[in-house]
């Protein structure tokens, strides 16, 4: 009985769920409960379909490769086809059945979700059409699309433009509505749209050009351009506050409390590289230097530098986060969006995620400035106004990324010395060999690069800094020479088209860049003699981010740079949240596990709420009728809608568990198996709080029960049928023969 039960314990914890949430659900319902906290006892089922529906992807295209891939063996060919073939005819009969029955017997009673106000809308479209939409679909343009969107014809009416006709035919015609045509057209729901790909060195030679035509339009649609100029220096003061109170105070006092030592002192040893940083704006450049540093100056072993280096150049991007969480914030101040606790929350965690996932080069920070803005819902194209001084900033907060690293190096050498003493004691003659022969290639390597550097020219170095700055002063100088002709709407635009086209190509790498960042850190965290060095760094990362974003979000908050009246001034005001804090943690959750991992790469779920009347079709019941007016009443009902943005949350928890899944054997692999008993009983739970009349419900579900039985069963009676007739026959036949 104990080993039964441990083989099948996900079986007898389901059964028991399903009993479990039945009673839950009748013994809580007398209490008529709220919407709210309806959906919040749900909410653990809901993440369960999430889970699932995340997983159908993944689990079709495996099983379709890897099945049909085994009946393409030539040696098997006569028995895949008929196992083909058995598998096709027995499928097309269990369907059969199953469509004759639940036509004939319907149980499905649509008065019960009209009277909760989900009815569903029928469609129009022809059996022709709904074929040709299937064939359609087999073949799909584009299999990305394939994977969240599908064809479906649907009927719009079009009124065609006359050009030679006297008005009195045309308004003739208009009342008989002979102008009124039906068209069939093919319709998609959402939709990403990529013309081409763009090579990442390509993007970066186009943006001078690019931020010269979004500098001189900002300048032109500007009313108020000192206003303007003095919310931009607020915002600038804002952004280098923050990075001051992260570099000087937080660090060094997380140094100082974990290693007991001068953090000052330390920081004097890593001037050149936080010079160095300031000039080349890129953490990867910066690496030589700062490798110099901390084992020449500060004696730090080259076995935690050459291991906490690289991955935080990677990963670890304090200044980065800090400014993004600030300029986030700033445009939601500017746009007069009022941000409530739970939305700071989700603009945190997002910088946080969007500073792990972004590269270690120069404006990398920009371009995950964008997946930012998308994900809080905050216009994109405000990103234009800080782009004039983003080239300064960017150095900055560079500097302080590099570091950031450092300290954090200085912070698991001290942890892990003694350690890596004890392993030099056991291997000593193994560790000083390789240690002489890394070091002098080292050495090398730092001598050629400073050679190198010191051959280049300051111009050829720092080219696309020099053109950089060179397009942000033309595009000023040029908005401002355009300014006093008043140009149009529509010749501003043109005049900025090319820099709205960069802002495409930037959005249009934020996921190889985030992917590929992920993979090149993380990865290099798996090694399992690292794994403590792994650990210390990875928690330092997490905790620096983490405290860097606070900073930021309390001093812009404080501060307040951003102004909503320039923005309304303009006419371009952008309306508030009007979702509660409770609903933004929801959708942070829910958005942590996508239905879809290809949605996932463009939009989030997002809480709405609508107004829905209720129809009611009982009008036998008095007590009803009176509070109804007209057979109807409205109510406030939450739905989840999809927004344009990268839910970067749920690629990231995608990732993380199908990697831990990979790794692992056995059970363990099947993570979210072990979460269903719980997610089936909080969803039988709160369907059942949810139903207002359960007799309907449980007569409905008797009659789906016994069509479902009926079709089960008839398709196996018919089989065993044949079956038997086969075998009878054979038998005769045998008989036959031996006489």
């Amino acid at each position: 009985m104990v080993s039964w039960m441990r083989k099948n314990l996900l079986l007898v914890m389901t059964v028991g769920s399903v009993i479990a949430g039945a009673l839950l659900g009748f013994a809580i319902r007398p209490l008529n409960l709220s919407a709210q906290t309806v959906m919040l006892v749900s909410f653990p089922g809901e993440l369960l379909m999430r889970m699932l529906k995340m997983m159908i992807l993944p689990l079709i295209i495996s099983s379709l490769i890897s099945g049909l891939s085994q009946l393409d063996a030539k040696q098997s060919g006569k028995m895949g086809t008929l196992a083909i073939t058995y598998y096709f005819v027995t499928t097309i009969v269990a369907v059969i059945t199953g469509i004759i029955l639940v036509l004939s017997i319907h149980p499905g009673d649509p008065s019960i979700k009209e009277d909760l106000g989900e009815g569903t809308e029928g469609k129009t479209v022809s059996t022709l059409d709904t074929l040709l939409d299937l064939l359609r679909n087999m073949f799909p343009e584009n299999i990305v699309a394939a994977t969240f969107q599908q064809a479906q014809t649907k009927y719009v009416t079009i009124r065609p433009k006359i050009l030679k006709i006297n008005d009195t035919m045309h308004l003739e015609m208009l009342n008989n509505g002979t102008l009124d045509y039906v068209k069939a057209a093919l319709e998609y729901n959402d939709g990403i749209n990529v013309l081409d790909k763009v090579d990442d060195f390509a993007i970066l030679r186009y943006s001078p050009f690019g931020i010269l035509c979004l500098i001189m339009g900002k300048i032109l649609e500007i009313h108020d351009l000192a206003d303007t100029a003095r919310m931009l220096a607020m915002y600038m003061f804002t952004v280098l506050a923050g990075l001051a109170v992260h570099s000087l105070i937080s660090l060094p006092f997380l140094f100082f409390i974990t290693t007991k030592s001068n953090p000052y002192s330390f920081m004097r040893g890593l001037l050149q590289a936080w010079i160095t940083a300031l000039g080349t704006a890129s953490s990867s450049a910066t690496l030589p230097i700062t490798y110099n540093c901390l084992e020449e100056n500060l004696g730090v072993d080259r076995r935690v530098t050459r291991f906490v280096l690289p991955v935080g150049a990677t990963i670890n991007m304090d200044g980065t986060a800090l400014y993004e969480a600030v300029a986030a914030i700033f445009i939601a101040q500017m746009n007069g969006v009022y941000l409530t606790f739970a939305q700071v929350i989700t603009v945190s965690l997002t910088a946080t995620l969007a500073s792990i996932g972004a590269a270690s080069v120069p404006s990398a920070g920009l371009v995950t400035m964008l997946l930012v803005l998308t994900a809080v819902g905050l216009p994109v194209k405000d990103v234009s106004l800080i782009v004039a001084v983003d080239w300064l900033l960017d150095r900055v907060r560079t500097s302080i990324n590099v570091l950031g690293d450092a300290f954090g190096a200085g912070i698991v050498y001290y942890y892990v010395k003694e350690d890596l003493i004890a392993h030099d004691r056991l291997h000593p003659m193994r560790t000083l060999s390789m240690g002489k022969e890394c070091v002098a290639q080292f050495c090398g390597m730092v001598r050629y690069t400073t050679d190198r550097l010191q051959a280049v020219s300051c111009t050829e170095k720092n080219l696309l800094l020099f053109m950089t700055i060179g397009s942000v002063f033309i595009g000023v100088l040029l908005g401002f020479v355009i300014r006093p002709y008043n140009l149009s709407a529509k010749t501003i635009m043109i005049i900025s088209f090319p820099g709205e086209l960069l802002l495409r190509m930037l959005k249009m790498i934020i996921l190889p860049l985030i992917i590929s960042s992920l993979i090149a850190g993380l990865a290099q965290l798996g090694a399992k003699q690292s794994g403590k060095i792994g650990s210390l760094a990875v928690t330092y990362y997490l905790a620096t981010t983490i405290i860097a974003v606070i900073t930021g979000v309390i001093l812009v908050l404080s501060i307040h740079p951003g102004s909503p009246e320039i923005k309304e001034d303009q006419g371009e005001s952008t309306e508030g949240w009007t979702v509660s804090t409770l609903d933004t943690m929801l959708d942070l959750l829910r958005n942590a596990f996508p239905e879809n991992i290809v949605v996932a790469t463009f939009q989030q779920a997002q809480t709405k709420y609508v107004t829905v009347r209720r129809r009611v079709l009982k009008v036998n019941d008095s007590i009803r009728l009176k509070m109804l007016n007209n057979g109807s009443f409205d109510y406030v009902k939450h739905v989840l809608e999809y927004k344009d943005g990268i839910n970067l949350l749920g690629i990231i928890v995608f990732c993380t568990a199908m990697g831990i899944a990979l790794s692992q054997l056995g059970s363990e692999a099947f993570v979210m198996t072990q979460y269903s008993p719980l997610g089936i009983l909080c969803l039988i739970m709160g369907k059942i709080l949810e139903i207002q009349d359960l007799a309907d419900i449980a007569r409905m579900l008797g009659l789906y029960m016994f069509t479902v039985c009926s079709a089960f069963f008839v398709p196996q009676t018919m089989v065993l049928l044949y079956h038997n007739l086969c075998m009878d026959f054979t038998h005769l036949a045998t008989k036959a023969n031996e006489k």
